[in-house]
C-alpha cells in the first residue's frame, strides 16, 4: 500500500468500517492484532474492555438482535496522526424488536504494523439503552 503511514492508517479504518458493516465476524476480526482491545465507553451493561475473544462474542450477539445480522456503519470522516486515527461514524439498523437504530460514534483507533491494536468507542449510550428497552 503506497502513501504515508497516516494515509495507510486512515485507509485501514475506512476498510474496517466497510467490512464491519458486512457482519462477517472472521473478516472483522482479521483487522485486529491478537492482543487488541476494543473499549466501549460509558455506563451501559456492555461498556468495558473487550479482548478479541469477548469482542467476537459481542459482535455475534449483536448480529442476533438486528435484522440481517449486521449494523451498517458509515464513515463520515477521519483525522490521523502517527499511529492514531480519530473517526466519526454513523450507523443504522433495524432491531428485531422493530425499532430503527441510528447512532453516531467516535472511534479512536490505534494501529501498529497494519493491525488495529486498540479502539475506544464513544456513542450515544442513552439511545442504545432506549432501543433495547422492553
Amino acid at each position: 500500500m503506497a502513501g504515508s503511514k497516516v494515509d495507510r492508517n486512515k485507509a485501514i479504518v475506512a476498510d474496517f468500517c466497510e467490512v464491519f458493516s458486512s457482519g462477517d465476524v472472521d473478516s472483522i476480526l482479521g483487522f485486529f492484532d491478537d492482543s487488541a482491545v476494543w473499549r466501549i465507553m460509558g455506563g451501559m451493561s456492555s461498556s468495558g474492555d473487550y479482548d478479541m475473544v469477548r469482542f467476537r462474542e459481542f459482535v455475534e450477539t449483536v448480529g442476533t438482535i438486528v435484522e440481517g445480522g449486521r449494523i451498517e456503519f458509515t464513515l463520515v470522516g477521519t483525522v490521523a496522526e502517527g499511529d492514531s486515527v480519530a473517526a466519526e461514524i454513523t450507523s443504522q439498523a433495524i432491531f428485531t424488536n422493530g425499532r430503527k437504530y441510528t447512532n453516531e460514534y467516535h472511534w479512536y483507533v490505534e494501529i501498529r504494523d497494519g493491525k488495529i491494536r486498540h479502539v475506544r468507542e464513544y456513542q450515544d449510550t442513552a439511545h442504545v439503552v432506549e432501543m433495547l428497552a422492553p
